[in-house]
C-alpha cells in the first residue's frame, strides 16, 4: 500500500509527474500537478482511491496522447479530482487524444464529482476497455 498525500506541488518532469504502476490499494490525494511533460498523474492500480488533486498544463514532448490523470486497472474511486487546460494544441506533436481526465482499461470504476475544464481535445475520455464504470456528478466544460 502507498499513499502519496499532500498538500504538494509536483513539476516540471519529463515524462510523469505522479506514476503508479502496478499499484494496489494507492491513495493520492491533495496534490498538484503542473506543466509536467506527458502526464500529471498516471495511474495503473486497483482498489486505489485517487481524490481531491489537480493536474493543470501537462503536456508532452512526444508524439503520444498526453493529460491530466490518466486510469487503468480494477475498483478504484477517482473522486473531486479537478483538470485544467491539459494537452497540446498545435505545434509538430498536436495529437487528437489529448485528455483533461482519461479512463483506458479496468473494471468497476468509479468517477464523481470531478472537474475537467479548458483540456484539448477531451474533457473526460472513455476507452472501450473501460468496463462496468460508473460516472456520476462530473462537470466537462471546453
Amino acid at each position: 500500500m502507498s499513499s502519496p498525500k499532500g498538500p504538494g506541488v509536483v513539476r516540471r518532469f519529463r515524462n510523469h509527474g505522479l506514476s503508479v504502476a502496478d499499484g494496489t490499494l494507492v491513495t493520492v490525494r491533495l496534490t498538484t500537478t503542473s506543466t509536467n511533460w506527458h502526464k500529471g498523474i498516471d495511474l495503473d492500480a486497483s482498489h486505489s482511491t485517487i481524490e481531491e488533486n489537480t493536474m493543470v498544463r501537462n503536456r508532452r514532448i512526444a508524439d503520444r496522447a498526453c493529460g491530466g490523470l490518466e486510469i487503468a486497472g480494477d475498483n478504484n474511486l477517482v473522486r473531486r479530482n479537478e483538470t485544467l487546460g491539459n494537452g497540446l494544441a498545435t505545434g509538430p506533436f498536436f495529437v487528437l487524444n489529448d485528455f483533461g481526465m482519461a479512463l483506458v482499461a479496468g473494471t468497476g470504476n468509479r468517477v464523481e464529482e470531478n472537474s475537467a475544464g479548458g483540456n484539448v481535445r477531451n474533457g473526460i475520455k472513455i476507452l472501450a476497455a473501460a468496463t462496468g464504470k460508473v460516472f456520476c456528478r462530473n462537470m466537462v466544460l471546453g
